[in-house]
């Protein structure tokens, strides 16, 4: 009796208490619209300025590094972006963004010191991060009204949305591409190729007359690896959605025919064995130094291989579009969680959103821009005349499976498939079954 009595009283408030708890609960519902009205509510411009990070610039005459010094150059010192580079690969570069963004430091919401000296303002995210920094509340939303979205190619635009907001702004996208030799397939009478087995067959019939490697790009066990698998699946359908899901994509019947089609391009070796070990980098390597006759790369190594001194194949090379449906790449602009300069971070990404800005980009570095005019201005075409190449496998891409829990995806797929390369082809069936099991649990 004595216990159901109390349990009586501690059910009827005392009628000030509830009165407290309302006002409060209202109080803090005002202060939180107020501030998500006004993103640069909790702004600190403490004179520190801005902190961009993004991949290490590989790019001719460091293009990126040189932006960041115009910015510089034109703006006070107590407005100044420092830049820090990133690893190059994807992997290790999300790596490190996701292990800042969990510091410790930044999580001292009472030690305004420690988050500004600490934070990255701005960074940049492959697009297929985007949703899984959003949902982990590494970065934050974006007033659209502040950016020119508009002028901003609609299929880059849409990988920076999650959950009906915007959270960040395309800075550059992407589409790979089919690097040939120009001087081989004139020799022979030959165009490009347009279908997977044309591919195979010009790669395995000049591979063997040159002593070259039929065919390279980027087979490591990374996230290259997963986007070149979801190339070959799409390739081998047809009929499935540019932005399938995981389960629809590797639960398709064409999903082991596409697999298919490159663990038979290891096993007939137009695809050496070595490449299974390559990235961009090294797939460029190659066949920049003559050792290729085709290669699946992104849009960046044409200006590297044209402008390098050491190329072998400067002269002798052209791109067309992949036998194949690109995979969607590119790289988002997001402003972090815990930056208190965000007014300033606005600034920054449409300073870095500026035509002049990306037509440097695309200029200097090879970056393909994220500004729908700059695809049909005639004085770029008309002098880098693969940009309408480019642009094609831009409107013909497709996306990989999004996802917030999308890091556990690609590493399921690595995991699962990429031994079946060499090591183990005929597990391929059991390979997919369990790559399924583990994305639709």
């Amino acid at each position: 009796m004595g216990r159901r009595h109390l349990r009586g009283d501690l059910v009827k408030p005392w009628p000030w208490l509830i009165a407290l708890v309302t006002l409060l609960t209202i109080t803090r519902l005002i202060t939180v619209s107020r501030l998500n009205d006004d993103p640069f509510a909790g702004d600190v411009d403490d004179g520190r300025g801005l902190v961009f990070a993004d991949g290490r610039d590989t790019s001719k005459d460091a293009w990126l590094d040189q932006l960041v010094k115009e910015w510089n150059n034109t703006h006070s010192a107590s407005h100044e972006v420092r830049f820090v580079q990133l690893p190059t690969t994807t992997d290790e570069h999300r790596a490190q963004l996701v292990a800042h963004a969990q510091d410790p430091l930044l999580a001292e919401e009472d030690d305004a010191a420690k988050r500004r000296s600490e934070c990255y303002d701005v960074v940049t995210l492959d697009l297929i991060w985007t949703h899984e920094f959003a949902a982990s509340g590494y970065i934050v939303p974006l007033e659209e009204s502040k950016f020119p979205t508009d002028a901003i190619l609609d299929r880059a635009l849409d990988s920076a949305r999650f959950d009906g907001e915007l959270w960040a702004v395309p800075m550059r996208t992407d589409a790979a591409l089919l690097y040939y030799r120009t001087d081989l397939l004139r020799q022979e009478g030959l165009s490009p190729p347009t279908s997977w087995e044309q591919l195979r067959t010009q790669a395995k019939q000049l591979a063997t007359k040159y002593g070259l490697h039929g065919y390279v790009g980027q087979f490591d066990k990374y996230e290259g690896f997963t986007a070149g698998v979801v190339e070959a699946i799409h390739g081998a359908a047809g009929d499935i959605p540019p932005d399938a899901d995981g389960v629809e994509l590797f639960g398709s019947d064409a999903a082991e025919r596409g697999m298919r089609r490159i663990i038979d391009g290891f096993a007939e070796q137009w695809i050496p064995h070595k490449a299974a070990r390559f990235r961009e980098e090294e797939a460029r390597q190659d066949f920049q130094d003559g050792k290729a006759v085709f290669m699946h790369n992104w849009p960046y190594a044409y200006q590297v291989m044209r402008h390098d001194q050491k190329s072998r194949v400067k002269d002798a090379f052209d791109v067309a579009p992949l036998p194949v449906p690109s995979v969607l790449g590119g790289w988002n602009l997001a402003v972090s969680e815990c930056s208190v300069n965000r007014r300033l971070a606005y600034e920054f990404i449409n300073f870095l959103l500026r035509e002049k800005t990306q037509e440097s980009m695309f200029r200097k570095a090879g970056f393909a821009p994220a500004l729908e005019s700059l695809y049909t201005k005639q004085e770029l075409l008309d002098e880098f005349p693969y940009l309408s190449v480019l642009k094609r496998g831009l409107d013909a891409a497709v996306n990989r499976p999004a996802s917030p829990s999308y890091v556990q995806v690609t590493r399921a797929i690595q995991m699962n498939l990429h031994p079946t390369l060499i090591n183990a082809p005929g597990s391929l069936p059991s390979s997919l079954a369990a790559l399924l099991r583990e994305i639709d649990p």
